[in-house]
């Protein structure tokens, strides 16, 4: 048999701590893995044909051919589960590589996230190997932190060893006192001010759909033409309608419009003046039914349209100006 190696390794991961066994050579052999490691097995499995066992990653490595019968597939390997095997390989001394803590095999794998290293950060503590990460950030004073009043503007990184002095010498922590509740009411604030939106929207909003229904149970504009009792201008969607009031008969229609008219007037010389949801005025002729001008002065519809004293037409809009 060759000679016997002083390390087994397990299977942790690189940079995980490893053991040594405590009096290796006072191991049963049955214990050992045969012909191949000849080390004391780890995940031990059964040659079903002849008997001999082996560690699992050993057997894997030969492609599952036994070294002592020179056979063997996958399928003739079973786990082993003999009590009288694994208990004595689980009470097999063991020393940590790292710590140099003696135990049980067994209890190697629950040591290991608590197998204490020294501080990589350098500030000499021995910290649980699974704490690391958290002794980073909240305990190691060799570890760049933020200052405290980051918050309220500083920008300054420093040794957390190192960061009460600085906030003993930081402007803005020195200032909490005043920046602090003037901070908290700015967000306060700003939540009223958000709230005030919202409702301000919502009331934009209603009084919209009010508004749309309003125009939706509008009539048609009516005129009455001067000089004229016997007809009347009405505007509709999309044109203008001159009806004969005693017969009820539509004796006209002035067309060129694009949408729906919120405003007819005549002028004092008989011209026909018109305000639409089209953005536009319009002077129509009603002896030719021709529209003579267009004038494109809003953004939005034109609600309403009269003329001045002094002859000049003035009109009303969706945009809130007053156009002359």
């Amino acid at each position: 048999m060759p000679p016997k190696k002083k390390t087994k390794l397990d299977d942790s991961h690189v940079g995980e701590p490893t053991y040594t066994y405590v009096n290796e050579e006072a191991i049963d052999e049955n214990l050992r893995c045969s012909y191949i490691c000849f080390e004391p097995l780890v995940y031990p499995v059964t040659h079903d044909k002849c008997g001999h066992s082996f560690c699992r990653s050993c057997i894997e490595k030969t492609d599952y051919r036994c070294p002592c019968c020179s056979a063997g597939t996958q399928n003739e390997y079973a786990n082993v589960k003999a009590r009288m095997i694994l208990n004595p390989l689980g009470s097999l001394r063991v020393q940590c590589s790292d710590c140099q803590k003696q135990m049980d095999r067994g209890d190697f794998e629950q040591h290991k996230p608590n197998c204490p290293v020294k501080c990589p950060q350098g500030c000499g503590e021995d910290v649980p190997r699974s704490k690391v990460t958290e002794h980073n950030a909240t305990v190691c004073l060799n570890v760049q932190v933020p200052c405290t009043a980051k918050e309220l503007g500083c920008t300054d990184i420093i040794l957390r060893r190192n960061l009460q002095i600085h906030i003993q010498e930081c402007k803005y922590e020195q200032s909490r006192w005043i920046i602090e509740p003037l901070k908290q009411e700015v967000i306060s604030l700003r939540q009223h001010v958000e709230q005030l939106d919202d409702q301000y929207q919502q009331s934009l909003n209603e009084l919209n759909k009010k508004y749309e229904t309003i125009l939706q149970q509008l009539p048609n504009n009516v005129s009455n033409l001067m000089g004229d009792t016997e007809h009347v201008a009405c505007g509709s969607e999309d044109d203008i309608e001159i009806w004969n009031v005693s017969t009820g008969t539509r004796v006209k229609v002035l067309k060129g419009l694009t949408n729906y008219i919120y405003s007819i007037i005549q002028l004092s010389d008989g011209t026909l003046v018109s305000a639409s949801n089209d953005y536009t005025i319009r002077l129509w002729n009603i002896e030719t039914g021709e529209c003579t001008k267009v004038h494109a002065g809003h953004t939005s519809y034109v609600y309403c349209v009269i003329q001045l004293a002094n002859g000049t037409i003035a009109s009303g809009s969706h945009d809130e100006t007053i156009c002359i």
